[in-house]
């Protein structure tokens, strides 16, 4: 945990985001949005760290991310390596995961597995993966982002049970099992 903070230059308590830097899909625009809200509405909020290599039209969520309300507070990290992703999610206040369309959303997993609390998408699979075990918005409405943001910076009760359930909710898809079940999804399509 300390390698990673140390490498990647973090203070413990940031939002993260891992996963492809992607425009539209990943819906970073709205992500970026939502972020803008709460940063105007909460100037102390954590930090916003986004985890993942460039992939198609990534030049749109950087030129967002360089607007004057976001500079400051929102840090591209890059491809992070494998070794050092459990240790930014277990010192993560939350995972924001906002993609609009996902195979699987390995990610929520991984933050889950490690004790962090996560912020997902309210459609398939997403929803699926996370039950009841996450806060949930519509991907293409920024305001109930922040309404679930403002909910795990103000509800440490409600924080202390998505931990718990999301260690749960891990424990019930092991790596293998979801390996091979992803591979079952690709080698039908």
């Amino acid at each position: 945990v300390q390698e990673a903070l140390r490498t990647y230059r973090l203070q413990p308590g940031y939002f993260l985001y891992v996963s492809r830097i992607e425009h539209p899909a990943k819906n970073h625009r709205r992500l970026l949005e939502a972020y803008a809200r709460l940063r105007h509405r909460r100037p102390t909020a954590p930090p916003l760290i986004l985890a993942g290599r460039d992939h198609h039209h990534a030049d749109v969520v950087h030129r967002r991310a360089e607007a004057p309300d976001l500079r400051p507070h929102v840090h591209f990290l890059g491809f992070v390596a494998e070794e050092h992703l459990p240790g930014l999610y277990a010192r993560a206040r939350a995972l924001v995961f906002p993609s609009l369309a996902e195979g699987f959303g390995v990610p929520l997993l991984n933050a889950m597995a490690v004790g962090c609390p996560v912020l997902c998408s309210d459609r398939p699979p997403m929803s699926e993966v996370v039950a009841d075990a996450a806060l949930r918005f519509d991907p293409e409405d920024p305001d109930d982002l922040v309404r679930a943001m403002e909910q795990l910076l103000d509800e440490p009760e409600r924080v202390a049970q998505l931990v718990a359930r999301g260690r749960e909710r891990a424990r019930e898809h092991p790596w293998a099992a979801t390996a091979q079940a992803l591979w079952r999804l690709v080698a039908r399509s």
